[in-house]
């Protein structure tokens, strides 16, 4: 065998083995700015928002990925008891501390964005057929999360329901090339380690390599973005016109 031929054999195994290559990440949430300081809170509210918190930290969040393709979800909790009233609120009030969107499928090649959003209690599925730009600056700092080398990128992207540009930290492992990262905080030279939202900082608590292959979730009644722009924005007027 040749030289040229044993090398075209090796890049096509190491190219296999790389497409081949899939991750399991768990993200765990750690709630910041739950209580404003000096601030005097109503007993009850205080309670809420403390009890809240809590439930957050316990939540987990699940992503699937490899080079091509990943799907982000919330990890099934076995330790709640719904018939308490207190852990329905809680779970709900949950929800804006990291205000994630449910069953989010990216698919890395197309350049496709497919994830469920909760707006007044109804679940809407909404395709994107580009990425959110967060045009990020990566940056020459480093830390250690989970055992690994990340690197810090800052950038910005327009919140349609704040109806205002936004800041992003996220800290991205060069070592897995992959632009995966939880729900749409993805696009960088490496898998997403962490990202500081606003009112939480989400980091990876695992990570494992797996023998899987992304699949896409069966969605039903998909909308358009440009769809969903316009409903969110039309909802966000009605709102405005009621409480001002």
């Amino acid at each position: 065998m040749t030289k040229i031929t044993l090398f075209a054999l090796f890049f096509f195994l190491t190219l296999r083995s790389y497409a081949q290559e899939a991750f399991k990440v768990l993200y765990k949430v750690e709630p910041i700015n739950t209580l404003k300081e000096g601030k005097i809170y109503d007993p009850r509210v205080k309670s809420l928002l403390v009890g809240s918190a809590e439930y957050a930290r316990k939540n987990k969040f699940i992503l699937i990925t490899d080079h091509s393709n990943s799907y982000f979800r919330e990890k099934a909790r076995m330790d709640v008891d719904f018939d308490d009233p207190r852990n329905l609120i809680y779970s709900r009030l949950s929800e804006g501390i990291t205000k994630f969107n449910h069953n989010v499928y990216v698919d890395y090649i197309d350049n496709t964005l497919i994830f469920s959003r909760n707006l007044a209690g109804k679940y809407y599925v909404v395709k994107k057929n580009e990425f959110y730009d967060f045009k990020w600056d990566i940056k020459k700092e480093t830390k250690i999360i989970a055992g690994l080398e990340a690197q810090k990128a800052v950038g910005t992207y327009y919140n349609i329901f704040r109806e205002k540009k936004m800041n992003i930290t996220a800290w991205f492992i060069p070592s897995i090339p992959i632009p995966a990262g939880p729900d749409i905080y993805f696009g960088l030279p490496g898998l997403v380690g962490e990202v500081h939202l606003r009112k939480a900082i989400v980091k990876i608590e695992s990570i494992e390599e797996i023998d899987e292959i992304v699949r896409q979730p069966n969605f039903k009644d998909v909308m358009t973005y440009s769809d969903y722009l316009d409903f969110v924005t039309k909802a966000n007027a009605k709102i405005k016109k009621e409480y001002n």
